[in-house]
């Protein structure tokens, strides 16, 4: 077994957690509309950090195991395979459903979490992770128009002429 095929199976099952974790807090008929009614909003906005904590810091194996898995193929340290992206498209996509949901109930507890002082920062951290889940999840000929890639295309010549953007 590769590493990349074992921290593949380490964030499979770190996200499977997650999934769990989310399913367990957002069970009730209402997605958290009974925690959010409960006598103890406080209880849930502790449950409700962790759960958003978890989910920025997944975002960020997957986003870290993709990207390095693409550099090893780019530079042929090991060969493509499709069934190892359809893995990693998977990770991306049962994340974001499980996020969605945790957000849903942010939206819900937002007023009394936000009261109590918890870190709204690492809310925005995981909405900004779902917008990009989103986007690298939607086909190409969805995301883009062709106008708008004319655009991005003149707009990223112009930027290395000018010698703003350096190659990576």
């Amino acid at each position: 077994m590769s590493i990349a095929e074992s921290r593949l199976i380490f964030v499979e099952t770190r996200a499977g957690l997650y999934r769990q974790q989310v399913e367990s807090e957002t069970e009730s008929e209402n997605d958290g509309a009974d925690a959010v009614q409960s006598s103890k909003p406080v209880i849930a906005c502790f449950d409700l950090v962790d759960l958003i904590a978890q989910g920025a810091n997944l975002f960020d194996s997957i986003n870290r195991l993709d990207n390095d898995w693409r550099m090893l193929v780019y530079s042929k340290v090991v060969p493509y395979r499709e069934a190892f992206e359809r893995r990693i498209e998977k990770l991306y996509s049962n994340w974001l459903e499980a996020s969605e949901r945790v957000i849903v109930l942010y939206t819900k507890l937002e007023a009394e979490y936000k009261a109590r002082g918890f870190d709204v920062d690492l809310a925005e951290k995981l909405l900004a992770a779902i917008r990009e889940a989103r986007g690298t999840l939607t086909p190409d000929d969805k995301f883009f128009s062709h106008q708008k890639l004319v655009d991005l295309r003149d707009a990223a010549i112009d930027e290395s002429r000018s010698g703003e953007a350096f190659p990576v």
